[in-house]
């Protein structure tokens, strides 16, 4: 049933789910198979942690696709429990299709979850993409609130780095006066 759905990319129904929930402990998947059962577990509005879980130890992770199409399609609700699996799994094959997806999504909540899950990445790059994304569609608000958000994840020496690249980008304005004022921050404490 697994292979079938990854063949079609589809989900597994609630009786194939059940059987391995039962099993789940004494079987072992691949990547892409752990994907469509977390992806499954989700759309059946259950919670996907053991499966995660599962998937960290034993080192195969979690295959994004899957996730990545529940987060494109659906209603919101369904796209935000998507984007809140990714951010958990923090796989970084994840950041440009969510890049893509963050400069057309329109729902307020579902851009949040979004930026969460690249910020969760920890690469700069990234981070640095999502606040060109917000200003360019003049969300200077939550480009604001998504930097503190980088900041707070970030080691101080990456924090100070961000912050000097976001001042070195920004001509003037409130991204910048923030960037500037958090930077007068690390000065003073050291």
């Amino acid at each position: 049933a697994i292979h079938d759905a990854l063949e079609k990319g589809s989900l597994l129904d609630g009786d194939t789910l059940k059987v391995l929930r039962k099993w789940q402990d004494e079987m072992i998947f691949s990547k892409q198979e752990m994907g469509v059962i977390v992806a499954s577990t989700l759309a059946a509005r259950e919670d996907p942690a053991s499966w995660i879980d599962k998937a960290g130890k034993a080192g195969s992770g979690v295959g994004i696709q899957v996730l990545r199409n529940a987060a494109i399609s659906g209603d919101a609700e369904d796209r935000q429990r998507a984007l809140e699996t990714l951010a958990v799994v923090q796989d970084k094959e994840m950041i440009n299709p969510l890049l893509s997806l963050l400069e057309r999504e329109t729902v307020p909540e579902v851009k949040d979850r979004i930026i969460e899950a690249i910020a969760r990445t920890g690469k700069k790059g990234a981070m640095l993409a999502v606040l060109g994304i917000l200003r360019g569609t003049g969300d200077e608000g939550r480009c604001l609130a998504a930097m503190e958000r980088f900041i707070f994840l970030l080691g101080r020496t990456e924090a100070r780095e961000l912050l000097q690249d976001i001042r070195g980008r920004e001509e003037s304005g409130p991204v910048r006066a923030r960037a500037e004022s958090l930077l007068s921050v690390f000065t003073e404490t050291g």
